[in-house]
């Protein structure tokens, strides 16, 4: 399998669109890939577009590009290609594959991999191809609902969830679904997820302090964000979408965590949509992207966290048996890590908050610390 047997370059249409466009749009700043005439080689990002099922209308890779591409550069960004989208003369399976050996190569090849999809399935083969390269790997899922593929009313939900936790020897050393909606989330997969040490963070927990995402998707290296998490008034044209969710500039901002979040190497949107004459949530596809590329572009660079002259280390004495915890800010960005002892895994660095070491200060045990701490020992 080659790259040039499985996507479909830019069309020459929305490539003529692009240069009617002002310079300072994405639409002149983004290198669209063809094989054989550019290359990706000097590229730290790429872009990747899949289609919907033959008998679904409403959603298009293309409608969501012409929407970014129209959208201004975020300032300082570098150097982003356009992969295309996956070819639509593949099967269903062939596309599964097609997406895991490109989440693989972009992995070798230390490139950034952001996709916009139908369908939030596509995340399986996405985990797969990076965990081929990747050592460690963290997951954060944006949802509604955890997606372990039991019935809702009738119809089914997707099981992705369950097909990564299938193999216990091999599952992510972090994985987390942010933005749950317990009226829409069956109770037996919320006490799975416990049983599993899936950090999970509900919707009425994220509205209330937004910033308690960051610290959880700054441990992933993949993010999949299904916007059925973001309410139905922001996102009409979303097939799934509920009265309930977040506001289209609480997602926004929770894409824009993920962006300049150094360890996130794979940001994927999926959302299906119904055919429109606005297409708002269209719109909203590519301001999601838009917002990760913005923080991609201010990136610190500070993993691994390895040099400790960039950090400031903390160390907070429990008074039980001399405890203490180990909290490391950064110098230049004043983020928070705490150190996680390991039977598994010596020990590990999870990302906090300053929050969390006030805590420690009080006498209290972070949750985080705890929940990790369970979890490997």
């Amino acid at each position: 399998m080659t790259l040039e047997d499985i996507l479909e370059p830019v069309s020459n249409a929305i490539l003529a669109e692009a240069t009617r466009l002002l310079p300072s749009t994405l639409a002149r700043s983004i290198l669209p890939i063809i094989p054989g005439l550019t290359s990706i080689a000097e590229a730290e990002l790429l872009l990747l577009g899949v289609y919907a099922e033959p008998n679904n209308q409403g959603w298009s890779p293309n409608e969501v590009r012409k929407s970014l591409y129209q959208l201004f550069s975020p300032h300082g960004l570098g150097r982003v290609a356009d992969l295309g989208n996956i070819s639509n003369l593949l099967s269903a399976d062939e596309q599964t594959k097609a997406l895991e050996y490109i989440a693989e190569y972009c992995a070798r090849e230390k490139k950034i991999l952001v996709v916009f999809s139908p369908n939030q399935n596509h995340t399986l083969p996405l985990y797969i191809g990076l965990n081929n390269s990747h050592k460690d790997l963290g997951i954060t899922i944006i949802d509604s609902s955890i997606d372990m593929g039991t019935m809702l009313g009738d119809k089914p939900t997707p099981q992705y969830i369950s097909s990564i936790l299938e193999n216990a020897a091999d599952t992510p050393k972090f994985i987390s679904v942010i933005g749950i909606q317990s009226y829409l989330t069956n109770p037996m997969n919320v006490d799975l997820s416990s049983k599993m040490y899936l950090e999970l963070l509900r919707l009425g927990e994220l509205r209330a302090d937004l910033k308690a995402a960051e610290p959880i998707i700054r441990d992933a290296n993949l993010v999949s964000f299904d916007m059925t998490a973001i309410r139905y008034a922001d996102n009409p044209e979303c097939i799934a979408a509920g009265p309930n969710g977040l506001y289209a500039e609480e997602a926004c901002l929770l894409a824009r965590y993920a962006g300049f979040a150094d360890k996130v190497d794979l940001f994927a949107v999926f959302g299906d949509f119904l055919p429109s004459s606005q297409n708002i949530s269209t719109q909203l596809a590519a301001q999601l992207l838009w917002h990760f590329l913005d923080g991609f572009a201010n990136r610190k660079h500070e993993y691994p966290l390895t040099n400790s002259k960039k950090l400031e280390k903390y160390i907070v004495k429990l008074g039980r048996d001399d405890e203490e915890l180990v909290f490391y800010k950064s110098k230049k960005t004043d983020r928070w890590w705490m150190e996680i002892d390991s039977t598994k895994n010596n020990s590990s660095l999870v990302s906090c908050r300053y929050e969390d070491y006030q805590e420690a200060c009080q006498q209290d045990i972070p949750y985080r610390w705890l929940f990790y701490y369970k979890k490997w020992n």
